[in-house]
Parts: C-alpha cells; sequence; structure tokens
C-alpha cells in the first residue's frame, strides 16, 4: 500500500499536518468562492469571462490570491455592480460556517485567557 506522506513522520507531525491542511483548504475554499462569485455574475450578465487562475504573491498594499479576466468592458452600472459585489458577498456566506466552526471548536488557553495577558498597552 502507497502512502502520501514520508515514512519518518511521528504522529504528532502528521496530525499537525492534516490540522493545518483542513486551515489552508478552508481558505481556499473561501477564497474559490469569492472567484466564482465574480465569474457567475459576468455569465448572468453575458460578458465574455475567463475562470480565475489561483496564483501566490505579495506586495506592499497585501496579497493578491486569485484573477479573473473579464474580455471586455462592463457597459451597465448595475452590471459592474452586481460584479463586484457577488465575490464579496458569496466568500462571506461560505466564511460564516467556517467561522462559526472555529469558534465552536477553539481551545481556550488558560494561561493565555489570564487578565494580566489581556493588556493592550505598547509601553
Amino acid at each position: 500500500m502507497h502512502s502520501c506522506k514520508p515514512s519518518g513522520w511521528s504522529i504528532a507531525i502528521q496530525w499537525r499536518f492534516w490540522r493545518d491542511c483542513r486551515f489552508a483548504l478552508t481558505l481556499l475554499g473561501i477564497l474559490l468562492a469569492h472567484e466564482l462569485g465574480h465569474y457567475f455574475a459576468c455569465r448572468h450578465h453575458q460578458h465574455p469571462r475567463q475562470l480565475s487562475v489561483f496564483h501566490s504573491r505579495t506586495h506592499v498594499i497585501g496579497t493578491f490570491g486569485a484573477f479573473i479576466l473579464i474580455r471586455s468592458p462592463i457597459r451597465s452600472m448595475r452590471a459592474l455592480f452586481d460584479v463586484g459585489a457577488s465575490g464579496p458577498l458569496v466568500g462571506f456566506l461560505v466564511a460564516l460556517p467556517a467561522m462559526g466552526y472555529g469558534v465552536l471548536h477553539a481551545k481556550v488557553i488558560p494561561a493565555l485567557a489570564a487578565d494580566g495577558n489581556a493588556d493592550l498597552s505598547l509601553a
């Protein structure tokens, strides 16, 4: 039987790997939903478009995760609003259950939850 993990991995490392994969796949799912929101809004308004291309890039103003190529200018304000707003709206709707799951399954670490650690002063 062939395994996709290196044979020298301990149980703790395997657990952390799969935990981190769940985190990464959740973020990619939110990004995919965001981009598909733009894509299907373009499709609804019958604008020529291309599927999203995912990439990893950092910049001074933030990170870029994906882009979608819209092949013609969007001519109506209604279509422009729909295409622009649909991505963040759909991404938010997908992020809500992920956030709920994270809040419900979060572990409180008592040493970090103490009153002395809640100070936000910069002094």
